[in-house]
């Protein structure tokens, strides 16, 4: 059906309530204006009470430079100075074994690992001491050989000067015409043949320095052989090299063993050495002699105090590292326990004590939140602020130095993490409770600015710095 339009009655009807309304609301919004500015007239001032502010009371320590041995860190496997690894000489079997030898059990030097069987050995000793014997028999004999000859020669001699007086009066004779041809042929004859017979004696005599030369070489030789027997003998008991531990055995009675067959391994625990790798720029302060600080990286590690030995010569070019040895003295465990002894095998961490002190400021650890410091700087106010600062720590220390604080031993040697100079004085204690820009009092004062900071000193501490690090 169709819709019917609203009259113009009906339209003017519409538009006057719709004035009323918005007359209204300003009406409203005019009282209400009315009202809060009758209220602002007619306030009163509220009355100010002073806030007491409160300031963080701190303790603060002066940042100075000190002189402090420097310190290098470095990593290694710890080794024994002193080891051998024990085995059979010759080819036999073994005979005996002391029952009470097994593995960790001490052993000194000189002590029996194993007995092999040396039936061969004597046998063979036996029959080249015979050999030895042979040649000094015949040795003697060519001495008495010399002597029988050189009595022959003296007889031969005796007997050819008696030829030739003989031989002479006859030839006398005979230039006066009163001998024989034929007698004076004779004694020439037996005068030639004497003479050959001494040529001979002498020619033996001669040839005795030969003889004997070989005879005496002969001798060395069988000697020889005889200390070479004795020495078989003797490697037929096999001993400990040295005082130690054993670390393994690896023979059983009746096992036959051939040369070069490993018997046991003997550690001597007394010198540890350990090749500590260390950075390139180490190689300009660490000296030979100087004290090493070895632990494991264990939760629960041991500390073991050594010093350097050598330095090599060379440093690896890959690793930028030179390599430096460090060697520990330990009192070898005589109770069977090995917990409180570094051992070989071991993977350390090394800290070297430079004997050549540098100079560098240094502030306490507990100080340090990460590469920051809270420092205690003054106000145009006379009063304190806490600022963080950035650091750059170059290494961590031990050590006393009362003069800076008389109680604190851990320190860190810093420089300045940014373009401003370090602090005067850094913040130690109440650190959890600050923030930066946070107000501060020293402890030990009433007001803000009854402290005056410390400049930075540039002169070495007389602190005396410490042994551990």
């Amino acid at each position: 059906m169709p819709v019917s339009q609203p009259t113009a009655a009906e339209r003017a009807l519409k538009l006057g309530s719709r004035a009323v309304r918005a007359v209204a609301g300003l009406l409203v919004l005019a009282a209400a204006y009315g009202i809060f500015a009758l209220l602002m007239e007619t306030a009163k001032e509220p009355s100010q009470t002073e806030v007491e502010q409160v300031l963080t009371v701190v303790g603060t320590v002066p940042v100075q430079s000190v002189r402090v041995p420097r310190q290098w860190e470095g990593y290694g496997t710890a080794r024994a100075m002193h080891s051998a690894d024990v085995s059979a000489q010759l080819t036999a079997r073994v005979k005996s074994r002391p029952q009470s030898l097994e593995e960790g059990v001490r052993i000194a030097a000189g002590e029996v690992i194993a007995e092999l069987d040396a039936v061969d050995v004597d046998s063979a000793l036996a029959s080249q001491q015979s050999a030895a014997t042979a040649i000094e028999s015949e040795l003697v004999g060519l001495e008495v050989e010399l002597r029988s000859l050189n009595e022959r020669l003296e007889l031969g001699d005796d007997e050819l000067a008696i030829e030739q007086r003989m031989l002479d009066r006859f030839n006398e004779a005979q230039s006066r015409g009163g001998a024989n041809p034929m007698d004076i042929d004779l004694r020439q004859a037996l005068v030639r043949r004497l003479e050959r017979d001494i040529a001979s004696l002498r020619q033996q005599v001669r040839l005795i320095d030969s003889r004997r030369a070989r005879l005496e070489a002969q001798l060395a030789e069988a000697n020889a052989r005889v200390r070479k027997s004795q020495e078989d003998v003797a490697r037929a008991t096999i001993r400990s090299p040295l005082n130690g531990i054993v670390q393994r055995i690896d023979v059983e009675v009746g096992e036959l063993l051939t040369a070069g067959s490993m018997v046991a391994r003997i550690v001597d625990l007394r010198t540890i050495e350990i090749p500590l790798r260390m950075p390139v720029s180490s190689s300009t302060s660490i000296r030979v002699g100087d004290r090493v600080e070895v632990r494991t990286d264990s939760a629960r590690s041991g500390r073991w105090d050594g010093t350097v030995a050598r330095i090599a010569p060379e440093a690896d070019a890959g690793r930028r590292t030179i390599t430096v040895y460090a060697e520990v003295r330990q009192q070898a465990a005589t109770g069977g326990s090995l917990a409180a002894l570094l051992l070989p095998g071991q993977f350390v961490i090394g800290r070297v004590f430079s004997a050549v002190g540098e100079s560098h400021a240094i502030v306490p650890r507990s100080s340090l939140n990460g590469d920051r410091v809270l420092a205690m700087e003054p106000t145009i106010d006379g009063g304190f602020v806490a600022r963080s600062r950035p650091v750059v720590i170059e290494f961590q220390f031990s050590g006393e130095f009362p003069t800076i604080h008389p109680l604190e031993t851990q320190w860190a040697a810093v420089r300045s993490g940014d373009a401003a100079p370090l602090p005067e004085r850094v913040i130690v204690s109440n650190l959890e409770m600050l923030r930066d820009g946070a107000r501060v009092r020293p402890e030990g004062t009433e007001g803000a600015s009854a402290l005056t900071a410390e400049p930075v000193s540039a002169e070495p501490d007389a602190g005396k710095p410490g042994a551990d690090g």
